[in-house]
C-alpha cells in the first residue's frame, strides 16, 4: 500500500478539514478486507471502483465528478451557494446508493 499524502479541503482558499485522502482511506480498507484489485466503471460523471474482498465483501469507491461537497441528489442549500459551494450534483442520488449498498452488503 502507498501513502498518499494528506490533502486538506480548501472553502474559498482556507483549510476546512486535514486527513487522510480518499483514495488512501480506500486503499485501507481494501487491505483490512483483504481484497483484490478494484475494477472500475464509468457512466457518465460516475465512476465506480469495486473490489472483491475475503468472505464475499466489497470495498466500493464511488466519485462524482464535478459533485462538489454538498450531497449527491440532495437538496440545494441557498446558504451553501452564496458561499460558492455549488448545488449537489444530480448525477445520482447518495442516500439510495449507499442503502442499496448496505442492504446487500450486510453479516
Amino acid at each position: 500500500m502507498t501513502a498518499v499524502p494528506a490533502k486538506p479541503l480548501r472553502i474559498n482558499g482556507n483549510p476546512r478539514v486535514d486527513g487522510p485522502s480518499v483514495p488512501s482511506v480506500n486503499d485501507t480498507w481494501r487491505g483490512i478486507d483483504a481484497c483484490g484489485p478494484p475494477t472500475s466503471t464509468t457512466a457518465g460523471d460516475v465512476t465506480t471502483q469495486t473490489a472483491v474482498c475475503a468472505d464475499g465483501r466489497t470495498v466500493e469507491l464511488i466519485s462524482v465528478a464535478g459533485a462538489g461537497h454538498q450531497w449527491p441528489g440532495g437538496t440545494p442549500s441557498p446558504l451553501l451557494e452564496r458561499f460558492g459551494i455549488p448545488a449537489p450534483s444530480t448525477a445520482l442520488d447518495a442516500t439510495d446508493t449507499i442503502w442499496q449498498f448496505f442492504s446487500q452488503n450486510h453479516r
